[in-house]
This record gives C-alpha cells, sequence and structure tokens, in this order.
C-alpha cells in the first residue's frame, strides 16, 4: 500500500513516518500539501530544510515546494521573507526556465506594490465595492463577448471582507493530520517541540495583494507572450477549480480597484460564444505540447508549451514560433505510438517508422487536450518535409512486405463487383450443426467497417504473422477469402468450410460438428482476428496498475494505454469499450476501482415475478391529502424506477422524492436509488415517499435535511411520549437558524391548526382564521410571535434521542448540525384535548394505482441495462480478498460503462447454469435453463448517453447507436437453432439469414429469440464497398 491509499483509510501517522523515511523532495512537496497553513512555523522549517538541488528533476521539485512556501508567507504577510526568497530563486534557477522568471518578476511586483493611504477608509472601501457590483450587474458585464472576467480568490476576498467588516461564509479548510499523532512526528523531527507555537496563529490584520498564483499550475517551460494583450495566456489554470468556492468573477473595474490599493497577481479570462452559439467565460486549462523539429539535426530538436484560448489555432501557434518557412503540424495516431517514437528518438534512433496524420488549421476549442498528447511542429527547410520524405520511404518498403505476403497467403486482388455479384446477400452451407457459425459470420460481415477493411484488403498492412497468441494470420485471411465470395461472388450459397478447419485447428472446442454457443464462437472469432492484425509486434511486458489518489479520467487513461501497449488493432479501434469497476470493503470502507477493456457488452435480463409495493406519498404543499398507493413492479425494479412509476402518478419530478422506511412513527432507513423493491419489502417499517425541494441523494454541504414527527408531549413521569404522524421531511439551507427552522414547521403544521384553533383558549384567534393560507415566511414569523406572547406557541422542538430542546428564539444557524437531522415536534398540552382533530395522519386512497408493470415474461433493454449497472453484494465463494483487513470479504461490487465503442455488441445472458451441488463426495452440476423472456430493444434509437461515464466529464460525442443486425437463438439449452438478422449496407434494407437461406423484410427484428445484438454509433464513417 502506498502513501495515498493510506491517506484515503486516515492512516496519517504511517504516512507521516512514510514519508519522512523517503526523505526526498517529493516527500517534502506531500507534506507541506497535508499540513495545515495553521502550522505557519512548521512550514517554515520544512521549507528550511531543503537541501541543495542536484539536478534538474530537483530543481523543479524545490522551486514547486518553494512556489507553495511563497504562498505560505504572503498569507501571513511576511513581505520581505518573501522578497529575499524570490531574489534567491532567481540567481539558482536557469535562465532557460524563462516562465519561472516571469512568474518570479510578478510575484515580486505583487509583494512591492505600494499600499495607499486610502486603505485604511474601510467605509469607503465597502461602498466603492458594493457601487461596482451594482455596475457589474447592471451593464451585465459577464454576458458581454470579447470582455474578460477577472477570476478573484475567494480566500482573499473573505480576508477583505474580514478586515472591513463585512459578513462572509467561511470556507474550512481540510486538516487531514489534525488530532493525530502525525504532527507531533512532524514537529519531533523538525525540532519544534509540541508547546511551542503549535495552536493556530492569527492571520495579518489585512488581506495583503490578491494572490491570484493560487489559482493556477506553474509550468517551467511554458512560452512566455510579451505582447501586452496575451499577457493573460502566460500561466495555466488549476483543473477542477470550483466557481464560489475558489474564485468569483469580477468586472475590469472591481478588479483594477483592489489592485489599485492592495497589489496583486491578476488572472482573467475571455468571454467569448462557444460552438453551440453559447456565451461562456473560457475557463477550459489548454496545454499544448509542441516538438519542432530542427531538420538540420533532428537531435537538436526540443520542447515547447504554449497555454492557448478557445479561439485560436495552430497557425497562431506556428507565429509565435517565429516559422521563416513553410511548416506542418502533426499529430501521433495515438498516444502508444508516440510514446513508442519518442523512446526510439530518445535512444538515438531517428525516426525509423512513424504513424501521423497531419492538423487542419481548426480552432483550439475543437479539440479535447488530453496532458500526455505531443503535436509535431516541422518546417520544410529543403524540398520535402523530413517526415513526408519517410513516410513515402515507409511506403515503398510496406508495398514489397505486402506482396510477399499476399504470395505466401494465397491472397487475391480486390476482385470487380460485378452486376451479378451478391454483395453480401448470400447463405451459408451448415456443415453441420454449424448454424451457430453461420449466424455470427452474418452478423459480423453487416459490420461494413471491418468488411470493407477486410474485402479491399487493407487488412494486409496489419497482418501479424509471428504473434504467439495469434493464428500467423491463418483466420484472417481465411476470414477475407469468404467475405469476398460474399461479396464479390455469384453463388447463392457458399461454404464457410475452410474458416470452420482453422477455427476448429486453433480452438478444440469448435472440433468436429456438435453444436455450440454462437456467442463464444463470435468471441473467439473476434480475438482471432485482433490477434492476426495487430499493430504491436513485439509486445511489451506491462506492470499491474495500481490506483492511489487518481481521478477516474487519469484512471481510466492508466488502463487504457496500459491495454494499448499490446492491443491495436482495428477490432479495438471499432468494438473495444472499457468497464468501471467498483468494489468496496463492507469492514473497512477501502474503495478499489479497475478499468478493463471488453469487446461485448453482456447483459443480464430480470427474471423475477411482480411484486406488490404499497407506500404512501406526502405533497411538499400540505393542503394536498397524502395519497396511499398500491404498485405492482418486479422484484428486481430499483427505486429510481418506482420513483418513476409514482411520478406518473403523483405528477411530482421523481428528483424530488425521498423514500424512507417508517416504523412506530419515526425514521428507520432511508432507501438509495439502487435499491430494489423485494430489498424495501424486505426491511422493516412502512414505505413513505416524501416531496421535497431537493432529494437527500443530491444534497449538498450547503443543505440539511431535517426529518420531523409530530409527538404528544409528557406531562408527567409515568405516561408515554405519543407520536401523532409520521415522519416527514423538509430541506433547508445550512445557514438556516432554528428560529427560521420553528417558521418553516409552522408554515406546514398551520393547515391542521386551523382546524382547531376555534377551539382553543387564544385571544384575538380570528386573526388567524381569516387568513386561510399563508406562504410569506414573514407573516408566519408574525403570527408565531403573536401566539408566543400569549404563552400559546403550538410546539416546542426537541433533537431526537436527546433531551436537549432547541429554543425558538435561538439564532444559531444549522451548519453545525449533521446533513441528516431528525427533530420532535412536541405539541403543546393546550392543544391536548383536541389532538384527534388535528388529523395529522389523514390520506386518501389513489383508484388508479394497482396496474403498473409489464407482463412479466417481457422487459426492456434498458431493464437489463439498469440490471448490470446496479450495485451488488458479492455472493458466498465469490469474496474479495481486502488487503486492507486482510480478510476475504462479501464486498458491494458496482460495473459502469466508462468508455463505449462504435460498433457495440451486447450479448443477452440468456443461458443460465444451475449451482453445482453435491451427494457424499460426488459433485454434480444442475442442468442449464435458458431465459426465454422477451427482451425489447430500439431499432434506431438506443441512447447510452446517461449510461457512458465520460459523457459525465465532458465527453461531447453522441452515444446514439442504431441496430444492424441480430443473432437469434431457438429452442432450449439441448440444441436449438441459430438464425441471424442483418442491415445490408449497400442496399440498405434487413435480411434474415438461416444458412442457406436469404430472405429479405424486417419479420420478428425484434423478438424474444434475440441473442446477440449489433448496434452502430451514429456518428459512424459511411460505408465504401463498390456498389
Amino acid at each position: 500500500m502506498n502513501y495515498m491509499q493510506m491517506i484515503e483509510s486516515q492512516q496519517y501517522d504511517e504516512v507521516v513516518e512514510l514519508l519522512l523515511k523517503q526523505n526526498s523532495l517529493q516527500s517534502l512537496n506531500t507534506l507541506y500539501d497535508l499540513i495545515h497553513p495553521k502550522y505557519k512555523k512548521l512550514k517554515l522549517k520544512i521549507n528550511e530544510s531543503i537541501n541543495p538541488a542536484q539536478n534538474e528533476q530537483e530543481l523543479l521539485l524545490q522551486c514547486q515546494l518553494r512556489y507553495k512556501h511563497l504562498n505560505t508567507l504572503l498569507q501571513y504577510g511576511m513581505y520581505h521573507e518573501s522578497i529575499i526568497m524570490i531574489n534567491k530563486l532567481k540567481t539558482e534557477i536557469p535562465p532557460q526556465y524563462k516562465a519561472l522568471h516571469y512568474y518570479l518578476d510578478l510575484f515580486k511586483q505583487m509583494v512591492q506594490k505600494n499600499v495607499s493611504e486610502a486603505i485604511h477608509d474601510k467605509e469607503q472601501q465597502i461602498e466603492s465595492f458594493k457601487q461596482l457590483l451594482k455596475d457589474q450587474e447592471e451593464s451585465n458585464y459577464l454576458n458581454q463577448e470579447g470582455l474578460f472576467a477577472y477570476l478573484l480568490p475567494v480566500q482573499w476576498l473573505n480576508r477583505w471582507k474580514a478586515y472591513v467588516g463585512l459578513e462572509y461564509e467561511k470556507i474550512d479548510q481540510p486538516d487531514p493530520l489534525n488530532n493525530t499523532n502525525g504532527i507531533k512526528l512532524l514537529h519531533q523531527n523538525f525540532d519544534i517541540y509540541l508547546d511551542d507555537q503549535i495552536e493556530e496563529e492569527e492571520l495579518p490584520t489585512q488581506p495583503g495583494p490578491i494572490n491570484g498564483t493560487t489559482l493556477i499550475n506553474i509550468i517551467p517551460n511554458l512560452w512566455i507572450d510579451q505582447q501586452p494583450n496575451k499577457k493573460y495566456q502566460n500561466y495555466l489554470l488549476k483543473q477542477n477549480l470550483q466557481e464560489g468556492v475558489d474564485y468569483i468573477y469580477v468586472s475590469h473595474k472591481i478588479y483594477y480597484y483592489f489592485e489599485s490599493l492592495y497589489g496583486g497577481f491578476q488572472v482573467k479570462r475571455q468571454i467569448i460564444e462557444n460552438a453551440q452559439g453559447k456565451l461562456v467565460i473560457d475557463m477550459i486549462p489548454r496545454l499544448l505540447t509542441a516538438f519542432v523539429i530542427n531538420q538540420k539535426d533532428p537531435k537538436q530538436s526540443y520542447f515547447l508549451q504554449f497555454s492557448v484560448s478557445a479561439k485560436e489555432n495552430f497557425e497562431v501557434i506556428s507565429r509565435k514560433i517565429q516559422t521563416k518557412y513553410d511548416y506542418q503540424w502533426l499529430k501521433f495516431q495515438d498516444i502508444t505510438i508516440q510514446n513508442e517514437w519518442f523512446q526510439n528518438f530518445n535512444s538515438g534512433t531517428i525516426v525509423q517508422s512513424i504513424q501521423t496524420a497531419s492538423i487542419d488549421i481548426q480552432a483550439f476549442e475543437e479539440i479535447n487536450f488530453i496532458d500526455e498528447e505531443i503535436y509535431i511542429y516541422e518546417e520544410k527547410m529543403g524540398k520535402k518535409f523530413y517526415f513526408n520524405e519517410i513516410k513515402e520511404q515507409l511506403q515503398q518498403n510496406n508495398q514489397q512486405q505486402i506482396n510477399l505476403l499476399m504470395d505466401k497467403f494465397n491472397i487475391c486482388d480486390v476482385p470487380q463487383m460485378i452486376a451479378n455479384s451478391r454483395k453480401g446477400l448470400v447463405g451459408l452451407q451448415n456443415l453441420g450443426n454449424t448454424c451457430f457459425m453461420n449466424a455470427a459470420i452474418q452478423c459480423l460481415q453487416n459490420t461494413y467497417e471491418l468488411t470493407q477493411f477486410m474485402i479491399l484488403n487493407q487488412f494486409v498492412n496489419d497482418l501479424n504473422t509471428t504473434n504467439p497468441l495469434g493464428t500467423q494470420g491463418k483466420i484472417a485471411t481465411a476470414y477475407s477469402q469468404l467475405l469476398k465470395q460474399m461479396y464479390y461472388g455469384t453463388n447463392q450459397t457458399v461454404s464457410p468450410s475452410q474458416l470452420k478447419n482453422i477455427i476448429g485447428r486453433f480452438a478444440q472446442q469448435f472440433v468436429g460438428y456438435g453444436q455450440q454457443d454462437s456467442q463464444e464462437l463470435l468471441s473467439f472469432l473476434l480475438d482471432g482476428l485482433h490477434e492476426d492484425l495487430n499493430k504491436v509486434k513485439n509486445k511489451p511486458i506491462i506492470m499491474t496498475i495500481e490506483i492511489t489518489n487518481e481521478t477516474d479520467e487519469e484512471a481510466s487513461f492508466k488502463f487504457w494505454s496500459n491495454h494499448l501497449l499490446r492491443n491495436r488493432s482495428i477490432i479495438v479501434d471499432l468494438m473495444a469499450g472499457q468497464y468501471k469497476s467498483t468494489l468496496v470493503c463492507p469492514k473497512c470502507k477501502r474503495i478499489s476501482k479497475t478499468f478493463d477493456p471488453f469487446l461485448s457488452l453482456s447483459l443480464p435480463i430480470p427474471h423475477k415475478q411482480p411484486i406488490s409495493v404499497n407506500l404512501y406519498f406526502v405533497f411538499m404543499d400540505v393542503e394536498q391529502i397524502p395519497l396511499k398507493i398500491n404498485l405492482q413492479l418486479f422484484q428486481d425494479s430499483d427505486a429510481l424506477e418506482l420513483k418513476k412509476s409514482i411520478s406518473q402518478i403523483t405528477k411530482v419530478d421523481e428528483q424530488r422524492m425521498n423514500l424512507l422506511l417508517i416504523k412506530d412513527s419515526k425514521l428507520r432507513e432511508r432507501v438509495d436509488n439502487n435499491k430494489t423493491c423485494e430489498w424495501i419489502n424486505q426491511h422493516e417499517g412502512i414505505l413513505f415517499v416524501q416531496e421535497v425541494d431537493i432529494n437527500f441523494q443530491s444534497l449538498t454541504p450547503d443543505y440539511r435535511s431535517v426529518n420531523y414527527v409530530f409527538t404528544q408531549k409528557q406531562t408527567k413521569i409515568y405516561e408515554q411520549e405519543k407520536a401523532l404522524s409520521f415522519a416527514r421531511d423538509i430541506v433547508l439551507t445550512r445557514n438556516t437558524t432554528i428560529y427560521d427552522m420553528y417558521s418553516h414547521i409552522y408554515l406546514r403544521f398551520r393547515p391542521y391548526f386551523l382546524l382547531i384553533v376555534s377551539l382553543l383558549d387564544i385571544r384575538d384567534k380570528d386573526s388567524i382564521i381569516q387568513k386561510q393560507k399563508i406562504i410569506n415566511l414573514d407573516e408566519i414569523k408574525e403570527e408565531i410571535q403573536f401566539l408566543q406572547k400569549q404563552a400559546r406557541l403550538p410546539f416546542q422542538l426537541r433533537l431526537q434521542g436527546t433531551n436537549k430542546l432547541l429554543e425558538y428564539d435561538d439564532m444559531n444557524t444549522l451548519s453545525s448540525f449533521p446533513q441528516s437531522i431528525t427533530v420532535e415536534v412536541l405539541l403543546d398540552d393546550y392543544m391536548k384535548n383536541y389532538f384527534s382533530q388535528l388529523k395529522l395522519q389523514r390520506c386518501k386512497d389513489h383508484p388508479q394505482s394497482t396496474n403498473n408493470t409489464r407482463r412479466s415474461n417481457q422487459h426492456s433493454l434498458e431493464d437489463c441495462l439498469k440490471l448490470f449497472t446496479r450495485e451488488e453484494i458479492l455472493g458466498e465463494g465469490d469474496e474479495w480478498y481486502c488487503n486492507k483487513c486482510k480478510l476475504h470479504v462479501r464486498a458491494s461490487k458496482k460495473m459502469e460503462i466508462y468508455k463505449a465503442p462504435k460498433i457495440l455488441i451486447i450479448h443477452l445472458k440468456r443461458f443460465k447454469t444451475n449451482k453445482i451441488h453435491n451427494f457424499g463426495n460426488i459433485y454434480f452440476s444442475g442442468q442449464a435453463q435458458k431465459i426465454s423472456t422477451f427482451v425489447q430493444f430500439p431499432i434506431d434509437q438506443l441512447n447510452l448517453n446517461e449510461y457512458v461515464l465520460t459523457k459525465q466529464k465532458g465527453d461531447e460525442t453522441n452515444y446514439t447507436y442504431q441496430l444492424y443486425a441480430v443473432d437469434n437463438h431457438f429452442g432450449g439449452t439441448g440444441g436449438g437453432h441459430y438464425t441471424a438478422f442483418g442491415l445490408n449496407p449497400i442496399i440498405n434494407k434487413w435480411v434474415e439469414f438461416d444458412d442457406s437461406s436469404v430472405r429479405y423484410g424486417t419479420r420478428d427484428v425484434v423478438s424474444e429469440s434475440a441473442y446477440i445484438l449489433f448496434y452502430r454509433r451514429l456518428d459512424a464513417i459511411p460505408c465504401i464497398i463498390p456498389k
């Protein structure tokens, strides 16, 4: 386990010990980040302990730590010390790191800024700020294209507000080492005693300069643009900055006003119109890494890095490089090819092979920048570009190699398409129970992206005859030959015997003529084609990837890059997707994530019986009477589907619902969206569905979910307190006071209170009765005060499980309370005789809520996707080993689609093998079963956008698919028969294939026999097979 995993599991003492033992600049950097800013003296000591750098890498790590320390010095107003450190750094950093010197100069200007006398006039500052803010809003400044939005750090703004006396919301900084022995170890290691200035130090009174460097990354090799109107690009914004948490946008007038008083490091971004025509502030950090090729001496080539804006393009960057000749920009086809090329280049092998693509002069907003990606910049100093010349030479060599391969494997030239060529409309002979193979081949031949690659002999370029995991090219060449017969030939039926024999030679399970599984054959065929066409000739040994603190994007990229180191083929390009698998230990809560590739998506089929779910729905508007609802749903339908069914009845959005299990009027459990109806029925309590502003699964730290129940207050020792209603939910902000919480609950109690107020001993009660409905909170507060003055406040609030009463006039906020709060509403004794007339538990039956599900033997493809992505608990015998607990545990497991391919093959898991049983020492397997459930699937619009996780990370690809082939299975597990449907790419019509028989039409394309579904993404390349 490394230190990042230890941090995740809060083993802070061990983290400190490990980092102290390493005693490196990298470990000091990590320690510095872990320590809370309040430990000023400790941070000073760490900075003092840095040894002189021994090499360039250490120098950059040292600079990184020094920059962090400069921010600490500024925070504490230690300007003199800052100047000394800046001057020291400028002498230590080599002049070629122009960006570092540039940042240090800006730092120095910021620190040396003279502070104006007006700084002491706090009232004037407040008035100026408010007026400038008003001007910004009235002019709609942040919605004017071409202007600049200035980023004001929230941390600095809060310090300024504290200085001038304005209220602000404090943002707590995490302190991972707080209240642990780890901080003691650090103090001892750096010779600071525990009683020596460990407590939090007071920050300086004045806010100091506006330190915008807290919002940027320090890039040592960044190109510095000296043009005044381009200087805002001389830095790269940090990833994942949050508006309102890290910064706020302000106009130039507001920023320059503060800068004139305090000085600052300016960070601004331009307001632009994006590709969708919307005005946005260009906050995307784009770092372009260019490798500038020196044609005369390639060893003198060098790297440059540019921070680029959305509307710039490669032509702009070329001008910055000050090009004198014709130039071109190139990009490697993928990261693996790029890394291999640079590895060769660095070892002295100058461009032996390269696979690049020229880049159009397109705006950078159209490019998805990846940190590791490098762009090649080349000037043409001779007659030809250096890379183009290399490519031509490689093409000549490749053609000679191709000719040898075509002779060796007897690969024919591309035939001529004639009038009576079958164009894929051909049957396949049944060689004896080979319908399973015929159906798979017919589906695959309608994958025109692969078919045209094979029949136009493009595959020969990639033919890998030395791959020990492949078939020495035999499957690829046999499949190509069969496809040419099916498309260019004139016979209505052809024999797949050659391909069958080769498959049998390399996979013993397919020898002979017994019935086999079509999906297993398809899997082997795709794997064989992949290995035969694998561009990686010498597979490297790869290390197992260990995920630490990486984001999902970073972890996915690591796994994917690792996969591509050994696997690059047209099969991967077209059909490979990526799963995300998450395992959580039930004991220590350790999380393990993996991102594995897949060629087909295997989906389980729901096959449980429908069950009855009884529930009560409580509207947010208390004027609406709660509903008693009965629904018929499947056992494995999840809570989200249950909410959708309720939404159809109540017309309330499912995002505004909380599901609660309540027993004896008390909340027993909140129901997550992934819980099933079967789980709900098996657990204790009655299901209540509450309409709320924000459901508890979407709550941010700024909100509190308050669960409350009306209760009869105990007046005598021997009396038991009695709940008078079921629990209800409301959502309040963390800044809501307890005084305000009384008002919110009274607002919801008032309609019931009106039922008995005429019977109560209250002076001037007509003033209450006449106002039948109040929605204004101020009026509610006035009415509560009116009742309070008469000692007729209807209730008091108490935290459940305690004797602590929450006072009505308490102005403390809910920020110190947990996110979920349960309170008892203790009704006052003066209403005791009329409690039954309050009707706090009234409800009415909903008459049309019972029949709300499909027939039990029918499901949609979406049901299968939901079941696939649902979290499950591993069963006995499938336990996972937790290397933190050192135990095999029944962890929770969740599978998701992280990356979806262009061609999506969906395998419906229709065959289920029963568990293994034993009789004494004899073990036997139960008979396999086929799930014949009808699965409804779309032909034209399979929308996977909500299931593909990259869409949540800014991926702009539209993951909508069209069906183009279906592999069907008829009969049971003892035999059965396979057929196929295919959308022919040349005539664009559906065709049914049943061994030798070929029929037009879409009859029963969607049927309960569907076993494997083939989908093509809508952005697919067009078919180029000759017509």
